[in-house]
């Protein structure tokens, strides 16, 4: 009954597993609150395989994941990277080389597309800040892991993730774009695959948006992630919730309409002119 309480929160990026996600099931069940989900999808989510953490292993893997002809391309794609030079995964351990993988990321990032429109950390002062600072502060605390696939020294791809307990969020990404006909990026995701089987965590999220190409056909499982809104009880936003299937539903029908008409027209023996007087009398 508090005027000042919004009538409608707004919970992007619900998950129903964990203790947000199962004490919010709780408390609509019993409040006896109105939900209605936006939009409702699944990403890629990587838990660990049954068996060793063998290259075998691996391979059968992303065997099942990939299926033979994406995998071949994979293989391929590796043996011209090894005859360009030596490549090596690496791993971020040594506190003393935090400033020098932090610069790595950087360039490497602002190098690429996300650069060339200014998205990238190192487009501004304050982005590049928050992105050492999280770096920094992540590796201190145990929050952070940074790895990257290296060709003769120099970082051909790297990534960071974000920790969390007994799993981690996959956070951002950079490889070298003049290399990207051999897939850098997915080069260093299937090293991280081994690696992930070594490091004792129980899951990754990928935080990738839905069907991504890459990423779904790489790892196997999947989170579901829903977009809700969700009433406080007042009856004037719960007959707004209500509503939204309708409209949802008058849309598509609408749509499926203005297909079906224009699939009638294109088939129609008459055609359709801009000009009546053009059509020739039958008389």
């Amino acid at each position: 009954n508090n005027r000042s309480f919004p009538s409608l929160m707004h919970w992007p990026l619900a998950t129903s597993g964990g203790p947000i996600g199962q004490a919010l099931i709780d408390i609509v069940r019993r409040d006896t609150l109105s939900v209605h989900a936006i939009e409702t999808y699944n990403r890629a989510l990587l838990r660990p395989w049954d068996g060793s953490d063998s290259v075998e292993a691996c391979e059968e893997y992303l065997l099942r994941s990939l299926g033979g002809h994406h995998l071949r391309d994979l293989r391929r794609q590796r043996r011209r990277l090894v005859e360009a030079g030596d490549l090596e995964f690496r791993t971020l351990r040594n506190r003393a080389q935090l400033g020098v993988w932090i610069d790595w990321f950087l360039k490497l990032e602002a190098a690429g597309w996300k650069g060339r429109v200014g998205s990238a950390f190192d487009c501004q002062q304050s982005t590049r800040e928050f992105f050492r600072n999280i770096v920094e502060r992540g590796f201190d605390s145990g929050a952070i892991q940074m790895f990257g696939l290296f060709q003769c020294g120099e970082p051909l791809a790297m990534k960071l993730n974000l920790l969390s307990g007994a799993g981690g969020f996959s956070f951002k990404i950079a490889y070298q774009e003049e290399f990207s006909k051999l897939s850098p990026g997915v080069q260093l995701e299937v090293d991280h695959l081994r690696h992930f089987q070594t490091s004792g965590q129980q899951w990754m999220d990928s935080c990738a948006i839905a069907d991504h190409s890459m990423i779904n056909r790489l790892w196997a499982e999947r989170r579901t992630i829903q977009n809700l809104l969700i009433s406080t009880g007042r009856w004037s936003s719960d007959l707004r919730l209500a509503s939204l299937p309708l409209g949802r539903s008058i849309v598509r029908t609408t749509r499926h309409l203005v297909r079906a008409v224009a699939k009638f027209m294109l088939h129609a023996e008459v055609p359709l002119l801009d000009d009546p007087t053009k059509l020739k009398s039958t008389h």
